[in-house]
């Protein structure tokens, strides 16, 4: 069986009488054709028009510490984590400089406290969405 996304892309094949996936498609509208090619030479299809809208939730939104803050040492990290991947977010992680990993915790939530001597650090959560926080 095979997924088109337009006449002659096909995007997706599985060998078998059934599919179940998940694909990424840039925003758009799109008149897919699901095809399946019997074991005798025939075929038949079933076309089906989707849209796929422009916007993505995809990413990490940091809730505290605010971007530009002044803080006390520990520092409240609270962030929250989605992917396009259809498995998940495995895991998040703070980097409290380039290349320095300070945390890390498995899935899509975060929220932990961090002790940092006093200074301006230019933080990552898992190396997107960028925070500033000063200590």
């Amino acid at each position: 069986m095979g997924i088109y996304a337009a006449p002659g892309v096909r995007v997706y094949l599985v060998n078998g009488a059934s599919l179940n996936t998940s694909l990424n498609l840039s925003p758009g509208t799109y008149n897919t054709v699901v095809q399946e090619w019997d074991n005798c030479g025939g075929s038949s299809s079933t076309p089906i028009k989707i849209t796929v809208s422009g916007t993505s939730t995809a990413g990490v939104h940091v809730t505290s510490p605010v971007n530009n803050s002044a803080v006390g040492s520990p520092v409240n990290y609270v962030a929250t984590a989605t992917s396009s991947c259809a498995k998940g977010v495995a895991a998040m992680g703070i980097y409290t400089a380039p290349g320095v990993l300070a945390y890390v915790v498995n899935g899509s939530t975060l929220n932990t406290n961090l002790s940092h001597s006093a200074g301006t650090y230019n933080n990552s959560s898992s190396g997107v969405g960028q925070l500033r926080q000063s200590a």
